[in-house]
């Protein structure tokens, strides 16, 4: 169980990705979470919710809203390195705190990121910049 990784996609269309939340999505999100751990601890009986964490990705790897589910003792590999994986309870006190009413959200808020060296923005922004001090902009 200690390798569990699960993957909860949402129905929704109008969330790609954390960036698309907004405080009016608070209490969707709580309930989202209610619903992946009741689903969890009653597939996998031997689990407690308390062995669970559930994140999201910033960049994503695909822009449909999902969160992932691990097993607290998961070895936080390149999924959950920092500055990748945003924990989900953390997400939905950040949405709550935001100054602002309902539309209030993610969008405006500073966040940074991991890039790896394999990325395309690494490859055809950053390398160049580092290395040239310059980005050709041509296709």
């Amino acid at each position: 169980m200690e390798s569990l990784h699960l993957l909860a996609l949402v129905e929704r269309r109008d969330i790609w990705s954390l960036r698309d939340l907004r405080k009016k999505h608070v209490l969707w999100l709580k309930e989202m979470r209610r619903k992946i751990l009741a689903a969890t601890v009653g597939t996998y009986t031997k689990l407690d919710e308390d062995q669970l964490k559930l994140y999201v990705h910033y960049q994503p790897t695909y822009y449909h809203f999902h969160i992932h589910v691990v097993h607290v003792a998961l070895e936080a590999g390149a999924t959950q390195a920092v500055g990748k994986a945003i924990g989900f309870e953390g997400l939905i006190s950040q949405l709550e705190t935001l100054p602002g009413g309902d539309e209030a959200g993610l969008d405006s808020v500073s966040l940074t990121y991991g890039l790896g060296e394999s990325s395309e923005l690494w490859i055809d922004v950053f390398e160049p910049l580092k290395n040239r001090g310059t980005v050709s902009l041509s296709q």
